[in-house]
């Protein structure tokens, strides 16, 4: 029993001690491990070899190939003289000496941070930190989250937190350089002279669009640029008019044409004809396939759009427009462009604090019918008489028609009474147009939002036509490091009601004909059941109607691995849907003459079609010295798939019911018709482009 004890108290008393050794083993262990990866970071070799280089750059290559960050005064360092360095498998401290050799800096190194400084500022023992405070605000005073403080030179510095305020440790210095960046803002810089806060106020970046040319693949500067083009921005498009986009860039660009068609007037539902430098191609093959062969190509925020979709564009919207006009086009978006590209950008969501923005547009518009100058009723009537449109006359001037004769004086007798109607006014009226948008938007360098609803009542100067948008759309953009994200998504409806007469019928009646009979009633015929009465057509229930309902969304992923390459990938989807009705009273004077069974008629087409549209780019670019040059690759996959439907249906005994349940039949040897259509397309392109000095390209 003794001796177990015995044995066990020399374990008891033993094992304290040995605790002692082992933690004191582990202590020195850590302080060994400690000390090699201090001694390890200031021990790493470096190959390094510069000819006449400036200070600025030795410290920029430095830090780029180790962990150590440099803080010093550029403005003292550029004033020092080139260097040159030739040394391998040497430390830090060996590539400083021999740089700063004969020079009136020294530097010192604090853990990660190398500091330079001129030799009579260097600290004996310890350096001192102070702190910069201060807040960020724009032009109005908000407060701006987000902000890069960065110390000039170096990659210390902080950001703004929600607040706008920042707090910035630095080296004790007399003087330093602080610069705030803020996308969508001008980059300031600052020196700091050991005020106790510095408050800062950015103000907002006007970029001159006129400076660059955006072909919707890539931006370059216009001196670099070989191809013809022509940029506006939104403000130089809204000093001609806020109605349309299209209407503004004629009256900019002498080779922007909308071509004239009289037969569609004011018509708000046609689209126009557009040709860029002229006609390309063949004319009439419009109706063959569905679209002009001379309409130029239209892209809006990097993804193919339609002339419908760009007519309907909101003027607040637009942030510029650039035509390019020749076969620079060609080289980056192929045949397509051989009339010409339009590229549309819109206005991308500004920083800040939620903002919401409301505009209205109200216009007025009336016909100028002056050009026509056409004559009154006497002198139309003396005009037919003496071109003999009532046959041959006597000597005195009589009609020898005894027929035609009495036909004259008939008309005659009204002129006289007081009879000249002025036709054209007829169908007629004051067109107003008012549009309204509004726009919330805000978020901070990483995310940013915007959201936009807007609708717009554009009635013509035809009554019964019109055209109705409503819309609405959501661009949301988030940036991380080197990765940036938007995505636009945009519904819209369309209602576009037309009128069921041309303003021809009614240019082309006679002023001495009278729409109304004695009793203030419009006539359906006029005189002796030849001539037929427009206004009685167009007080009729007939209409013609289209309405549309549009999705697109748009997704963009690009990445900056290294300074002057972008990665970029694009995806849009576009789905939409389309109808139009028409229908054509059975009283109106079509249908003089038909069988009862047939008078009246309906229509109604039905069109949906669905897109897919992704692409891919690399480019780089960089400019060492006089020497600029840029290199652009990428590749094109487009689907599109389509679908047409429709019928008709004859056969009507009332206006009051348009409804094919109410016809008859099919009209004859026709039946309901209905079509499908698919269309793929790939595309490659690689394009480079280099300038010296930029002005040899």
């Amino acid at each position: 029993m003794k001796k177990n004890l015995r044995n066990g108290s020399f374990v008891l008393t033993k094992l304290p001690r040995m605790l002692i050794m082992m933690k004191t083993v582990l202590i020195l262990l850590v302080c060994s491990l400690d000390l090699q990866a201090a001694v390890y970071s200031q021990q790493k070799k470096f190959d390094i070899s510069m000819k006449k280089a400036s200070l600025a750059d030795v410290f920029q290559y430095l830090r780029q190939v180790s962990e150590y960050k440099f803080v010093y005064d550029s403005d003292a360092v550029k004033q020092f003289q080139p260097v040159s360095v030739d040394l391998k498998g040497v430390g830090l401290e060996e590539v400083l000496e021999d740089c700063l050799k004969g020079s009136p800096f020294v530097f010192l190194i604090e853990d990660d941070l190398v500091i330079i400084r001129e030799q009579k500022s260097v600290p004996q023992k310890q350096t001192q930190e102070v702190k910069i405070v201060g807040k960020v605000t724009d032009e109005k005073g908000s407060l701006l989250p987000g902000v890069t403080v960065q110390i000039q030179g170096t990659s210390l510095g902080t950001v703004t937190d929600t607040d706008g305020k920042y707090v910035l440790s630095v080296p004790e210095m007399k003087e330093l350089t602080l610069v705030y960046s803020f996308i969508g803002m001008e980059k300031k810089a600052v020196r700091w002279k050991g005020e106790k806060e510095l408050n800062i106020t950015l103000v907002t970046e006007v970029a001159e669009m006129d400076e660059v040319v955006v072909t919707g693949v890539f931006t370059r500067k216009k001196e670099s640029f070989t191809g013809s083009s022509a940029t506006f921005t939104n403000k130089e498009l809204k000093m001609i008019g806020n109605s349309n986009v299209l209407e503004s860039l004629k009256t900019l660009d002498p080779s922007f044409a909308i071509i004239e068609n009289n037969d569609f007037g004011s018509d708000p539902n046609h689209l126009p004809n557009i040709e860029i430098r002229g006609k390309t191609s063949v004319i009439g093959l419009t109706e063959e396939y569905n679209t002009d062969p001379n309409q130029p190509l239209f892209i809006l925020d990097g993804f193919e759009s339609t002339l419908a979709t760009i007519s309907d564009l909101s003027m607040d919207r637009v942030q510029s427009i650039t035509v390019l006009k020749d076969a620079a086009a060609t080289a980056i978006y192929g045949s397509k462009a051989a009339n010409g590209v339009v590229v549309v950008e819109t206005k991308l969501p500004a920083m800040g604090s939620l903002r919401v923005n409301y505009n209205g547009n109200l216009q007025l518009t009336f016909a100028d019918l002056s050009d026509y100058n056409l004559m009154n009723a006497s002198e139309k009537l003396e005009f037919e008489r003496l071109s003999g449109h009532y046959g041959k006359l006597d000597e005195n001037g009589e009609i020898l028609h005894d027929k035609n004769r009495a036909l004259y004086y008939k008309r005659l007798a009204r002129v006289i009474a007081g009879l000249n109607t002025y036709w054209m006014d007829k169908p007629l009226r004051t067109a107003w147009t008012h549009e309204h948008s509004l726009n919330i938007e805000g978020g901070d360098a990483a995310f940013r939002y915007g959201l936009t609803f807007r609708y717009k009542n554009n009635q013509g100067v035809m009554k019964k036509s019109e055209r109705q948008n409503v819309d609405g759309t959501i661009n949301l953009l988030y940036r991380v490091e080197k990765f940036n994200l938007s995505n636009q998504t945009t519904i819209g409806y369309t209602n576009a009601p037309n009128s069921t007469v041309p303003f021809s019928s009614f240019s082309r009646m006679n002023p001495y004909e009278s729409p109304y009979d004695e009793n203030g009633e419009i006539l359906k015929v006029l005189e002796e059941k030849s001539v037929y009465n427009p206004l009685w057509d167009f007080i009729q229930k007939s209409y013609d109607e289209s309405d549309a309902l549009d999705f697109r969304n748009n997704l963009i992923l690009e990445y900056r691995p290294i300074n002057g390459m972008r990665v970029q990938g694009k995806f849009g989807f576009n789905t939409s849907r389309s109808a139009t009705e028409t229908f054509v009273s059975p009283y109106a004077t079509d249908f003089i003459g038909t069988e009862s069974t047939k008078q009246g008629s309906y229509n109604r087409t039905e069109y949906r079609q669905t897109s897919y549209d992704g692409s891919i780019l690399i480019s780089y670019g960089n400019a060492i010295g006089v020497h600029t040059y840029n290199f652009i690759g990428g590749a094109q996959l487009f689907e599109d798939n389509s679908e047409d439907e429709g019928y008709s249906a004859i056969g009507y005994i009332t206006d009051q019911f348009s409804n094919p349940n109410f016809s008859n039949s099919y009209p004859e040897g026709e039946r309901p018709h209905s079509s499908v259509d698919k269309q793929r397309s790939a595309s490659f392109y690689l394009n480079g482009n280099y300038a010296y000095d930029m002005r040899y390209l």
